[in-house]
């Protein structure tokens, strides 16, 4: 077991089976949590900061539509569609392909029509795609709330953006 401090909170790291076990079982000694900047950007009333009971009863409401075998049979040709297209798109290409950012693209893609449900949107989709990479360094930053820390820059853009 070893104390730090992880994002200027003090935290405790545990490496033993049995101390992880009871630390995970145990909701009323230990309580969960995300470090302050992700709280701040997450929100009060999300799905992250919900009890247990509240949060099992919240993704099961929200991933039933999306999760079933009937809906997975609604997306899968879409699915197909897109990442032949992909392949094909790459195919063509006669420079070296960055293949990180080109799958996170067409993920990002495939899971764009599964929610919004909409195929032509590439400008949306790339402004989408830049909005969310904005916010996601500030998950894992200092939240320093000055112009050119990640923190801030997240801040700006879920302000901007809702």
């Amino acid at each position: 077991m070893y104390k730090t401090h992880i994002f200027g909170r003090a935290s405790i790291l545990v490496c033993n089976p049995e101390i992880c076990r009871q630390v995970l079982s145990d909701e009323t000694i230990f309580v969960p949590g995300y470090p302050a900047n992700m709280q701040t950007l997450f929100g009060r009333n999300t799905l992250h900061r919900a009890s247990k009971a509240e949060h099992r009863k919240l993704r099961r409401v929200t991933t039933a539509p999306i999760s079933s075998h009937t809906a997975l049979e609604m997306y899968i040709d879409h699915i197909e569609h897109t990442v032949i297209s992909g392949l094909e798109e790459w195919s063509s290409v006669e420079k070296p392909l960055k293949l990180l950012t080109e799958i996170k693209e067409l993920t990002f893609k495939i899971i764009w029509n599964i929610f919004m449900g909409s195929t032509s949107i590439d400008y949306t989709t790339k402004e989408m795609e830049a909005l969310y990479n904005d916010i996601s360094l500030g998950f894992f930053s200092l939240p320093i709330n000055f112009p050119g820390f990640y923190f801030h820059k997240s801040l700006k853009v879920i302000t901007f953006s809702f």
